[in-house]
This record gives structure tokens, C-alpha cells and sequence, in this order.
């Protein structure tokens, strides 16, 4: 299909694929058929949507920043709202951007990504906010890099759950996915913003979760092990998670300063960061 999809000069979309294949009997479900994928643009060390596939888009972007999809097209506001990151990294490689902002923010969840556009967070500190709505894909890390390379003053912080998985989220935005052509798309300099052990102290016993499970120890050993080794900080986070047997989510936050004063300290915790950055 890859043959014949390069051939012609056109594109599909992963599920699509999977539609097309069904019949077939081969791949019981859509995330086999992405499996495949990648397998196949791993052996021939190419980015899969060299190979035809394209990916379903997941990221959205919002705050102070045009952005120009093609040189003769038109610049796109996305302080006026939310706008899709288009699916194809490719083409994302090639957007123009500008903006006044002073940071990009990277958010795990798309409920917290909403409060944050809601609450005005954007416009309070001057930050460029940016979700793939949970792990990321290829397109929005294709799209978050090509923004700070072209507008390297940005400085990049993570809002992500403190437990196992959202260290791994933070780890994809940062070093970039272990697939092959997907690699270069790390997003050096990230910090993590939230919600890290000093942010949860005085948070009540009640809003953790616990104990860790065999999925959540292995993956804290599996993190320490690899690129991690040169964070002691976020290590240190990892360590805080085993010792205490238990992990907690970004909404955790609410029940100690309040849902609707959320924004606010989440602002006032990224001054003090970049103050000491």
C-alpha cells in the first residue's frame, strides 16, 4: 500500500488504512495497523508520512501567535481561538510563525488545556499554550519544534500529572519518541512547570492515588534508565513518587488553592521559574 500510495502521489490516513485492510483478516484493530506502520518506517528509516500515512491530528495551539501554513497564504490568528495543528509533520516543518509571547506552554490534558483558554492564562503571562491531548504525536512535536527553532526566545515549560505517565508525556515533548524520523523533534530546554512534590505539599491525603502499580514502578525504573540520567531533578520527582507509594493528577492542584484560583497560581508559579531559570 506504501508502494502504491508514493506511486500516485497521495496520502491516507492511518484509520483509513485500517478500513482498507479490514477485509483482509490480517489486523484486528486500528493501533495494529499503526504498529505496522511505524515497523515498516523503522526498517526503512524514513518518517511514515514519507511512506503515504498520515496521521489523524490531535494538537491544538492557542495565545499570542500567526501563524502562515503556506508562503502565498494567509496568517492565522490563534489568539482568537484555538486552532488544530494540521496531522502532516512534514508540512508543519515548513510553517512561518510570529508572535509577542514569552513562553510555550505544553499541557498533558485537553480539560486543563480548556480551563487555561477559558481563565485567560495566555493573555496573563504572555504564553503560547499547546496540547496533543495526552501522549503526543509526530505533528505536534513537529509543530512545537519548528516554533521555537523559528522563535528561539520562547521558553518551554510542561504542565503534566505528577506520576509515571506524565513523566513519559514530558519526556516524548522533550527528547522526542524513540521511532525512527521522529527523533529530531525534541523540544530541548523544556522545564516542568507542574505538578511537581513542592507544588502538592499541603495538598490533602485524599486527592493522591495509590498504591503504584507493577506498570508504574517498572516505568519509573524504565525512565531513570534512559534519557533521564542527566535530570536529577525530575528524578528526584520519580524517586518522591516510589517513596510516597502513590501519584497524583494536575487537578489535584484545585484542592489546595482553589479551581478558580487555578490560573492564577499556575501564572505565579511560572514567574518564579523563569526567574530562576
Amino acid at each position: 500500500m506504501a508502494y502504491e500510495l508514493v506511486s500516485l502521489g497521495m496520502t491516507a490516513s492511518q484509520r483509513d488504512v485500517y478500513y482498507r485492510v479490514k477485509t483482509l483478516d490480517i489486523y484486528k484493530s486500528p493501533e495494529q495497523v499503526n504498529q505496522a506502520i511505524q515497523e515498516v518506517a523503522g526498517m526503512l528509516q524514513v518518517p511514515s508520512v514519507l511512506l503515504g500515512f498520515s496521521c489523524a491530528s490531535r494538537g491544538a495551539v492557542y495565545g499570542p501567535l500567526l501563524v502562515k501554513e503556506e508562503t502565498n497564504g494567509d496568517w492565522m490568528d490563534c489568539s482568537l481561538s484555538a486552532r488544530t495543528i494540521p496531522g502532516n509533520s512534514r508540512a508543519v516543518g515548513a510553517f512561518e510563525f510570529r508572535s509577542t509571547a514569552k513562553y510555550v506552554i505544553v499541557i498533558e490534558k485537553d480539560a486543563i488545556f480548556q480551563r487555561l483558554v477559558d481563565d485567560g492564562f495566555a493573555e496573563l503571562v504572555g504564553a503560547i499554550l499547546v496540547t496533543a491531548k495526552g501522549m503526543p504525536d509526530m505533528a505536534t512535536r513537529a509543530f512545537l519544534h519548528t516554533l521555537t527553532m523559528a522563535l528561539p526566545f520562547l521558553k518551554p515549560f510542561a504542565v503534566v500529572d505528577w506520576n509515571p505517565s506524565g513523566v513519559q508525556i514530558l519526556c516524548v515533548y522533550k527528547y522526542g519518541s524513540t521511532r525512527r524520523g521522529s527523533a529530531q523533534f525534541g523540544l530541548v530546554g523544556l522545564q516542568w512547570l507542574a505538578a511537581r512534590a513542592a507544588l502538592l505539599h499541603g495538598v490533602p491525603d485524599r486527592v493522591f492515588q495509590g498504591p503504584l502499580t507493577q506498570r508504574d514502578r517498572a516505568l519509573i525504573s524504565s525512565l531513570k534508565a534512559g534519557s533521564l540520567r542527566t535530570e536529577p531533578a525530575i528524578i528526584a520527582e520519580l524517586d518522591a513518587m516510589a517513596e510516597l507509594d502513590a501519584k497524583a493528577e494536575i487537578e489535584a492542584l484545585y484542592d489546595k488553592v482553589g479551581v478558580d484560583n487555578f490560573t492564577v497560581s499556575l501564572a505565579e508559579t511560572l514567574l518564579q521559574c523563569y526567574s530562576l531559570s
